[in-house]
């Protein structure tokens, strides 16, 4: 009986004990989880932008594409997605709730951006924004060279008409924004959202 009482005694605070310790072990796991993943973005955000400066600045980016690939693999990690969600329901420190909020969002809204078909569609709607951009001497025309065209050509009806291709949604662009639309809002929904803008606003 005197054994009893003192394990009655004494549990309680073994309990507390546990709790902390299994809290402690969880914060420094997502410490070092969070920090892993930060170190990576940052590295691949600096490869990015020389990637992307050496294209701008000379037409050529030979790597371009491969730390593209890198990073949609890195953000679209389903496993680290999860760890990022578990992680936002347990800790308490205010640090990494503050990581956890900024980089949820990045891995959530990965896992509808990288699907084939919305990525399929993505990419032939740029191409048909591309297209359809016509600049004033009547020949296809790039987003720059255009936004130099509206800001700097010296004819006003250059100006223009750079502004008019700029801005101009034809039929069939409008149809593939709206599958867009559709496609990401069915991704949203078989991650448990209502539809993508409740999704991405729901952080």
């Amino acid at each position: 009986m005197k054994y009893r009482s003192l394990i009655l005694l004494f549990l309680p605070a073994l309990l507390i004990a546990l709790s902390c310790g299994q809290q402690a072990n969880h914060t420094a796991d997502i410490t070092v989880f969070l920090d892993s993943l930060e170190h990576k973005l940052v590295w691949l955000d600096h490869r990015l932008a020389e990637e992307n400066w050496s294209r701008l600045t000379t037409g050529a980016a030979d790597s371009l594409e491969f730390y593209q690939g890198l990073y949609e693999w890195v953000v679209g990690d389903r496993q680290s997605l999860d760890r990022l969600r578990e992680g936002r329901k347990k800790v308490q420190n205010e640090i990494n709730t503050r990581r956890l909020d900024m980089l949820y969002p990045v891995f959530l809204r990965a896992q509808v951006e990288q699907d084939e078909q919305i990525r399929t569609v993505r990419d032939s709607l740029a191409e048909l924004i591309t297209d359809y951009r016509t600049g004033p001497v009547d020949q296809p025309r790039s987003f720059n060279e255009l936004l130099d065209a509206m800001c700097y050509d010296k004819d006003r009806d250059h100006r223009e008409q750079a502004y008019r291709a700029l801005n101009a949604v034809g039929g069939e662009t409008a149809d593939e924004i709206a599958r867009l639309f559709r496609l990401r809002n069915q991704k949203a929904r078989k991650l448990g959202y209502t539809d993508f803008f409740s999704m991405i606003f729901d952080q």
